[in-house]
């Protein structure tokens, strides 16, 4: 479905027993990054210093939410999602 251009590790953010849905869309990329899918109009939120120092200013001055505040750890994450999907849909 996708080709994986570089080796980024992700896996969902550790859940406690109690999961609730935005936990479902939250992953931790290469063990440092978290990626939340559902903040900011479903574009995403990263807490990696490029969203933190170029992404975000974006949104806070005014810009609506678009690909390009998305940072490269994001549309990793929403690859993995849609690669999971897909594989539970075969």
């Amino acid at each position: 479905f996708f080709k994986q251009k570089s080796a980024y590790e992700i896996r969902p953010r550790d859940w406690s027993s109690d999961v609730c849905s935005s936990d479902l869309l939250t992953f931790l990329v290469n063990g440092k990054y978290t990626v939340d899918l559902e903040e900011h109009n479903h574009f995403g939120r990263c807490d990696c210093p490029d969203w933190r120092t170029r992404k975000w200013p974006m949104i806070r001055d005014g810009q609506e939410p678009s690909e390009k505040t998305q940072c490269k750890h994001i549309r990793f994450a929403e690859r993995y999602l849609l690669n999971k999907i897909y594989s539970q849909l075969k």
